[in-house]
């Protein structure tokens, strides 16, 4: 009689332990993504905490502005600066500016004519620009 040809050239232990431990592996590469996005999303709201601490903090100075601004002495400083309104009987001093000072002289650019003694292409580009174009008269 023949021999019986087995199906599987390992045993059922070594089976198991193969199985065992791609399950193992796939499991603890699971876990590591887990933990990243754990730290990712620990740093992202850590992030918005910051930002909403910032926030809060901008609108508490905002909110202390806008008490400022709608009291009397915010009114007054305004018309007397901005409308340059004054009380009655207030004398009011004004600077006016020198006028009699001379402003400082400016340098004005010069042009350098070129070592051939012909005009350079922009002093050529300016002289076109500067003639009316010529049109035959009929």
């Amino acid at each position: 009689m023949a021999k019986k040809s087995r199906a599987l050239p390992v045993k059922w232990s070594q089976l198991a332990l193969v199985v065992g431990l791609t399950l193992l592996v796939a499991y603890l590469v699971a876990l590591f993504e887990v933990a990243i996005q754990g730290s990712q999303a620990r740093a992202r709201a850590e992030e918005a905490g910051a930002e909403v601490a910032t926030l809060a903090a901008e609108g508490a100075a905002l909110k202390e502005h806008l008490d400022y601004v709608q009291t009397d002495t915010y009114v007054e400083k305004m018309a007397r600066q901005e409308l340059k309104w004054s009380r009655p009987g207030e004398k009011v001093y004004m600077a006016i500016p020198d006028v009699t000072a001379t402003p400082t002289p400016t340098a004005v650019p010069t042009t350098t004519p070129t070592p051939t003694g012909s005009p350079s292409l922009w002093q050529r580009l300016k002289g076109l620009l500067a003639e009316p174009p010529h049109t035959p008269e009929p």
